[in-house]
């Protein structure tokens, strides 16, 4: 079973709150299966910047990102990516600002990374993807491009969040 991450763009917000499986909601016009609920991550409230924690919207499109064959590949690369950017857990300012912290300090897993937070790491893979490449890690540079790609399709308008593994 692989880690994956699920892209939308396009979000709306709805006027509506409802759950995107419950059939009691009324949401005239729109598709349940077009709808996506926002979700905070108290380990990084940041990520949902620009979006209503709790709020339903509708989405535009939807991609799904197969990111790793399994949980420990992908915290591996995970690992691999803040020794890059020389993040320690231990550091005075380990939980402040600096680069890829939307995806490092996800934590639990939880939670949804808005347009505002993609955008940002997609700035992040910009700068260091000069680093990444020098490292000579293919399989890592593999994940790198494809996380990348992953928060491109979210940084206009859309979201992702993290959904099984």
């Amino acid at each position: 079973m692989g880690v994956y991450f699920v892209a939308w763009k396009g979000l709306k917000k709805l006027a509506v709150e409802a759950a995107p499986h419950n059939t009691e909601a009324s949401l005239e016009g729109t598709r349940l299966e077009d709808v996506v609920v926002v979700t905070g991550n108290p380990d990084c409230p940041q990520n949902a910047e620009g979006l209503e924690v709790g709020s339903s919207y509708e989405f535009e499109a939807e991609q799904w990102f197969r990111v790793s064959d399994n949980r420990r590949e992908y915290w591996d690369w995970l690992n691999a990516l803040a020794r890059l950017v020389g993040y320690h857990w231990q550091n005075p300012d380990a939980n402040g600002p600096g680069p890829f912290r939307e995806l490092i300090l996800y934590g639990r897993h939880t939670g949804t990374i808005g347009a505002i937070a993609s955008a940002k790491l997609v700035s992040d893979f910009g700068t260091w993807d000069e680093r990444a490449r020098s490292i000579k890690d293919d399989a890592f540079y593999e994940h790198y491009a494809l996380m990348r790609s992953m928060f491109e399709y979210a940084a206009t308008d859309g979201a992702v969040e993290f959904r099984c593994c």
